[in-house]
């Protein structure tokens, strides 16, 4: 979803959720490059050698995360933490940090957006009204569409 919405700011997002695809995307970062890494912890072992290749290749990193002292948050330009409401050993599923790191994904659409607000709703406007086959009466004249 989220990378879906970016394109309404014009912005490519290529999300990987497979370490070695993560890993294989890092090899491609340039100066360009903006990852957004969402990692809990921060710690895991899958994470540092792709940070240490984005950083090597002159990338900017975005980092979601919740311990106050982990590898992540070191080395990341940028850090915004997720909610910490859960326990890393014995919990049940990633409830409140999904929750928590999928605002703060939201939030970074909205902020985009904002940034030009009025051309970019004309432009979405447009492309809805272009593509999207799940048109009604009040986005079409009556008896065109559905």
């Amino acid at each position: 979803m989220f990378e879906h919405k970016m394109t309404y700011v014009n912005k490519l997002v290529n999300l990987k959720i497979i370490p070695t695809e993560q890993t294989q995307q890092a090899l491609h970062t340039t100066k360009n490059s903006v990852a957004l890494i969402i990692s809990y912890s921060g710690q895991t072992n899958e994470i540092k050698p792709i940070v240490e290749r984005i950083k090597i290749n002159g990338g900017t990193i975005i980092a979601i995360t919740s311990l106050n002292d982990s590898y992540l948050r070191k080395k990341a330009d940028i850090c915004l933490t997720m909610c910490s409401k859960e326990n890393i050993i014995n919990k049940i599923g990633t409830f409140s940090s999904k929750i928590s790191s999928d605002y703060i994904i939201d939030l970074i659409y909205s902020l985009l957006f904002k940034k030009n607000y009025q051309e970019l709703l004309i432009k979405k406007v447009s492309m809805n009204l272009d593509w999207d086959e799940r048109r009604n009466e009040s986005t079409h004249e009556k008896g065109k569409g559905e």
